[in-house]
């Protein structure tokens, strides 16, 4: 199916990113059968290339309709990097518990930030700690757009129950605190050989 798509030939390889295939090859179920793989395949395909990236595939809520997006997401890793991760990162938060009680708001979050990451749209990669990319600058546009939906995010898992606390109404001050910490365990996160990528 995916060698029609493209318009391959039999024997012509594709290019395909291996998070993807393994995605495609075992996540549990397809919403509508065949037609939600064509259709996620139709979706992902880049224009006159027969290439199949994984920057490429449709937005979370498109993924959706064809798949249980959080089952599909984790499907990208093949080596269960999701548990990896929170090993080491575990192993981190040890540590940290040496620290003085200032730091006690990023311990409090750090046990949750990686069911943040995936359950704001996006994934973790391995990456050596001397390594980086310029997506991990603090500047660039798709890391700034995860860490204000993961300081959003755990903001109002603390003001559960205090409505009138809205995001954009709390103080400059609790919106950089939240987004202080997320940054500071988004670097402790890369500590461990990993970081996040955001989907689409």
């Amino acid at each position: 199916m995916l060698q029609n798509r493209l318009g391959c030939k039999a024997d012509e390889e594709i290019q395909l990113d291996d998070g993807v295939l393994n995605a495609l090859l075992t996540v549990p179920q397809f919403r509508h059968g065949a037609r939600s793989l064509e259709s996620i395949i139709a979706m992902s395909q880049l224009h006159g290339q027969k290439i199949f990236r994984r920057s490429a595939l449709p937005s979370a809520q498109q993924l959706g309709l064809h798949v249980d997006y959080t089952t599909f997401v984790e499907s990208f890793e093949p080596e269960n990097h999701r548990a990896i991760a929170r090993a080491k990162f575990a192993e981190k938060i040890r540590i940290l518990d040496r620290l003085p009680p200032e730091d006690d708001f990023r311990q409090r979050i750090a046990g949750q930030i990686l069911d943040m990451i995936y359950k704001n749209g996006a994934y973790l990669v391995p990456q050596p700690p001397n390594e980086s990319s310029p997506e991990d600058a603090e500047n660039h546009p798709k890391r700034e757009a995860l860490v204000n939906d993961l300081a959003k995010y755990r903001y109002y898992a603390v003001n559960l129950h205090n409505s009138i606390y809205a995001w954009g109404a709390s103080t400059p001050a609790d919106r950089n605190t939240c987004i202080a910490a997320t940054n500071s365990l988004l670097e402790l996160l890369k500590g461990c050989g990993f970081a996040f990528r955001k989907g689409s």
